[in-house]
């Protein structure tokens, strides 16, 4: 290969290995490519591999005209309409072909994608090659390269060659896009799960910051009563023996003591600290199981529990599930509650037998048969 060609080289995998991290990124990527392939044009496709239906297409150096006429005519029935896909369809990682190689000049020229898309953006040529075969979930991507010309006998395998060496990263840029994604997803799911659960949740890095708050951990924080947020985001606690057991739990946390084989994440590990009050305030970190540690940066889940604090409402969510009625759901969660059913008709000013028969219909309603099978009800929802 030519001493210009190696040299362009660092250049071209710095914009490929820049792709998968910012929007946008692939075009000049694929721009350069382009230049060090020598084709005029490079897309990037990333198709279904069973039915071989478009996920997406990324592209330098072609206009809109060319992109809308393929789009419109090609890309919703690619295995039928499309003549490369037969082909595309055994390619395995690293394989390659030209259309030259398959079909003469008046063969492609009775295609309707070369007469309408192909010769019309002023191609003669291209080399399509797999850049990764896709299956177990993974996208089938293909590189095509567009000639002006016909590629000559002569100069096919030197253009092999430079798509050869570029092959091996453009997988390498598409797996790394792949698992980001994925991650972003399943960082979205994460970040809604928690935002939704009542109680204080947090997540910690390996050095303590708070990297993700839900709203009771972000109002427990700006409480600042024996736990609080330092500028840096680092949590801060009343104690000395409360930091020290912090940072142990971080330690143990962050390491791989407990990621075994025959176990998906270690035990929770329990911190005590005091309330300015002396009330106790309970902080349990949970190792992040291995399909989501890194999220956030984070090694543990943070729980947060004020022992003394007031039992949560949940009679609306009572009301959700069961089809209790406002009365039925807070009879319900005082029952939760430990309220014996005359303290309760008490304290509402029902009588005794009206609350009776609330408490039938909540029976009903929620197939129990026991106030202390009625209390278990209400804490799971907790």
């Amino acid at each position: 290969m030519r001493g210009g060609v190696t040299t362009q080289l660092p250049n071209v995998l710095d914009l490929i290995y820049e792709a998968p991290l910012a929007e946008g990124a692939w075009r000049p990527a694929l721009t350069a490519v382009a230049d060090f392939v020598g084709s005029e044009s490079v897309d990037l496709n990333f198709l279904e591999p069973k039915f071989l239906v478009y996920r997406r297409l990324e592209y330098a150096r072609i206009d809109a005209d060319t992109i809308q006429r393929y789009s419109a005519g090609f890309m919703s029935d690619t295995r039928n309409l499309h003549p490369r896909a037969p082909t595309v369809a055994r390619l395995r990682d690293g394989q390659m072909f030209a259309d030259s190689e398959l079909w003469s000049t008046a063969e492609r020229g009775r295609h309707p994608y070369f007469a309408d898309v192909f010769y019309r953006a002023g191609w003669r040529d291209a080399i399509t090659a797999c850049v990764c075969a896709g299956g177990d979930g993974a996208d089938l991507v293909v590189l095509g390269a567009y000639f002006p010309r016909t590629i000559h006998a002569s100069l096919l395998p030197e253009h092999r060659q430079r798509i050869a060496v570029v092959l091996p990263h453009l997988r390498r840029a598409c797996a790394v896009e792949a698992r980001l994604l994925q991650a972003r997803r399943e960082t979205a799911t994460l970040t809604d799960a928690l935002n939704r659960v009542t109680d204080a949740v947090a997540m910690l890095d390996r050095d303590g910051r708070v990297v993700f708050a839900n709203p009771g951990a972000a109002a427990t924080f700006r409480a600042e009563n024996g736990i609080s947020l330092a500028p840096d985001e680092r949590l801060l606690l009343s104690t000395s023996e409360a930091r020290a057991g912090l940072a142990q739990a971080l330690s143990r946390c962050a390491g791989s003591l407990f990621w075994t084989p025959d176990h998906d994440t270690g035990p929770p590990v329990s911190v005590a600290v005091r309330w300015r009050d002396g009330q106790p305030l309970i902080l349990t970190l949970q190792p992040l199981p291995k399909d989501l540690a890194g999220a956030f940066g984070a090694v543990a889940l943070l729980f947060i529990c004020d022992p003394g604090s007031q039992k949560a409402d949940h009679s609306g969510l009572l009301r959700e599930v069961y089809g209790l009625t406002t009365a039925e759901a807070q009879l319900a969660q005082a029952v939760g509650d430990g309220v014996a059913l005359k303290q309760y008709a008490d304290a509402r000013q029902i009588t005794y037998e009206t609350a009776r028969t609330f408490l039938r219909r909540i029976f009903d309603k929620t197939g129990v048969r026991r106030q202390s099978e009625l209390a278990s009800v209400v804490r799971a929802l907790r």
